[in-house]
């Protein structure tokens, strides 16, 4: 409390400085009128049409009247309104508290934060501050104006016995819903839609009624618990939990709610973590999960699922989460063997954190299985894996195409060739099995339209190109998604095109770009070709054979080495690049004959350089050559290429 020596502006007490309320929130300041009522409760100046003309809403024309926290009270008791479009009548904006009399119990006297002995204010006497000329009087002796509250004190009147007189609150809450019951924003998910049968769902809030209007009752099984994980953070006055600040919840999703947050990196931030945890009931199975996304609050596309197995071995899958539809998403089947339970976990911590996207803690579900599936299949690469070009793409993988830091342009779609492909005693092909959830089937596609060899490799390496490894449009590198492992049967890839810069030189060709030389043999791309710099002191490379042998070839088999270090029991089917034009005819404009012959010479020249990898065991490099031909592009009434466009 600082003690005033004069009234000639002298100093103040150089150790104990004001402290508290600061003077321009004080209901005694001049600032404020006298004889102001409560805030939105005296009568209007003007009534208007529409408005109930015993509330003073015109007061809203000039809140600066008020104080902050009268502010505050009289909006607690009067509704801000708009305009309905739709009714064409004024309408409340959030259900009001009651008000029992005009001047609530909760609204103090203009001079209750006034007293000389707290902030140097005295009721009876008003003075001109000697700092402020022309300063209205004032009940504040200070010539800096600096009477600042900070004792306790109780307005209520002696005589007060409870609640008479007080105002009571409008509030309809559950115990897990954060806003006032109304009309549902945002639709929920109640029915098990995409689910196969005998699942058992683990909810993030176990309830066996519906959480509001917009919630769900019950009407699955359920097979564990959920639970939350905030980081402590010790300081002087003892433990907190940062993470909570920054945790909400909302309606909509599966049941009628869901958690989230957003991400963060590790680094620095640790006392910001949240983990979310499901508990799954002991199933003694090899067992599917799967994970619900909400159509809002999850946009990640970094979402790191860590899955502990009964036996205490730990696996992880990292997924994009955008989907902007409530979605299950089967991330993998586990060995849940056992007669104790597993668990799964998420948290808020991603590589791309910063607090820009949702994380979302919804449901998940889990699918005991008859045994373990004959194949465990898992598609990598390119675009000629994705999918490009064929359609029918997930919409996480396919947005924002005018957004860089939302887009997704992976293109993975359901006509990828890798769905097309019937596993020896299988009663269909993969997409068929995929999409029926077959038993005997753990399918997953994660190629990216697009990827270069860094783009699949692992972290903390690098291809011979010298770039590290990176994933693409924010998702992680393929390698690092954690769908590869002891247990995976059959891996099929495509790679090395695009560090080839294939497109390039088919673009170069096309439209006579000055980049490249479009003839057989001398075939020349420059290191600027599209913004990604060749790692070499030399400005020109010749693609035969110098960036063959010597960038693209070692990649591509560092890429295969990293597959098979991941999952040792695979079968790995790296798939070569087909000639993409008829051989006896051009249907493009700008392609010259010798042209064509070029850029199909290109692919013989992939199969020259990837089939030494045969040697290497569970691998196989396959030609499309033969199996294309007639189908290239403007060739027959089936191509299975596009044009260029």
């Amino acid at each position: 409390m600082a003690r005033r020596w004069g009234n000639d502006g002298g100093p103040h007490d150089p150790v104990c400085q004001p402290w508290g309320v600061g003077w321009s929130n004080n209901p005694a300041s001049p600032l404020y009128p006298a004889d102001r009522q409560m805030f939105l409760t005296a009568p209007l100046d003007v009534p208007s049409e529409g408005i109930d003309d015993e509330i003073g809403y015109d007061n809203a024309k000039h809140p600066n009247h008020w104080a902050y926290q009268e502010r505050v009270i009289g909006f607690a008791y009067t509704s801000l309104i708009r305009w309905d479009y739709a009714d064409q009548v004024w309408k409340d904006t959030y259900a009001p508290a009651s008000l029992t009399e005009l001047t609530p119990l909760a609204q103090p006297h203009r001079l209750t934060f006034c007293a000389p002995t707290v902030n140097e204010c005295d009721p009876e006497r008003l003075e001109h501050p000697g700092d402020y000329p022309g300063y209205p009087p004032t009940h504040c002796l200070r010539d800096d104006l600096m009477c600042w509250w900070h004792a306790p004190i109780n307005w209520l009147p002696s005589d007060w016995d409870g609640c008479e007189g007080c105002g009571t609150e409008f509030r309809t809450y559950t115990t897990v819903e954060p806003r006032p019951l109304a009309d549902a924003i945002y639709d929920a998910q109640c029915s098990t839609a995409g689910l196969p049968t005998g699942v058992r769902i683990i909810d993030d809030v176990d309830s066996a009624v519906p959480l509001g209007p917009e919630g769900c009752s019950r009407t699955w099984t359920t097979g564990g618990t959920f639970e939350l994980e905030f980081q402590p953070y010790t300081n002087a006055t003892g433990t907190v939990y940062p993470g909570k600040v920054d945790f909400h919840q909302i309606g909509g999703g599966f049941g009628g709610h869901f958690w989230f947050s957003h991400t963060q990196l590790a680094g620095g931030n640790a006392h910001l973590k949240v983990t979310g945890r499901w508990r799954v009931d002991p199933v003694d199975a090899w067992t599917r999960v799967f994970v619900h996304i909400p159509d809002h609050g999850a946009h990640t596309r970094q979402a790191r699922y860590e899955i502990t197995l009964p036996n205490g071995a730990t696996k992880h899958r990292v997924i994009p989460t955008n989907y902007e539809a409530h979605t299950w998403v089967p991330i993998g089947v586990f060995d849940f063997r056992g007669s104790t339970g597993a668990t799964i976990e998420l948290s808020n911590f991603t590589l791309d954190g910063g607090n820009g996207e949702d994380v979302a803690w919804d449901a998940i579900a889990v699918q005991p299985l008859p045994s373990k599936p004959d194949h465990f299949v898992v598609a990598m690469g390119d675009s000629y894996s994705s999918g490009e070009g064929a359609g029918a793409y997930t919409h996480v993988s396919n947005q924002y195409g005018d957004d860089e830091f939302k887009r997704n342009a992976c293109r993975r779609g359901a006509n990828t060739w890798s769905r097309k492909i019937h596993l020896a005693g299988a009663p269909a092909n993969i997409g068929t099995l995929a999409d029926q959830l077959h038993p005997e089937l753990d399918y997953h596609l994660i190629a990216c339209s697009g990827a270069r060899t860094h783009n699949l490799l692992r972290f903390g390496t690098q291809n011979a190109f010298g770039k590290p490894a990176k994933g693409q449009h924010h998702e992680l590198p393929q390698l690092e998604q954690g769908f590869l492992d002891e247990n995976t049967t059959l891996v099929t890839l495509t790679i090395g095109g695009n560090d080839a810069r294939f497109s390039a030189v088919l673009q170069g060709c096309i439209f006579n770009n000055p980049i490249v030389s479009c003839e057989s043999e001398d075939y020349i791309l420059s290191g600027n070709d599209d913004g990604q710099d060749f790692v070499d002191p030399e400005p020109l490379y010749q693609y035969e054979p110098w960036l063959m042998e010597n960038r693209v070839k070692p990649s591509v088999a560092q890429v295969v080495d990293q597959i098979r270090d991941a999952a040792p029991n695979a079968h790995i089917q790296l798939i070569m690049y087909p000639e993409l034009f008829h051989a006896t005819g051009v249907c493009l404009a700008g392609l010259l004959p010798q042209e064509v012959d070029f850029l199909n010479a290109l692919a013989r020249t992939f199969e020259s350089a990837y089939t030494p990898l045969n040697s290497r065991p569970g691998v196989d490099t396959m030609s499309t050559i033969d199996g294309f031909r007639g189908h290239a592009v403007c060739s027959g009434p089936e191509p299975y290429l596009h044009g260029v466009k």
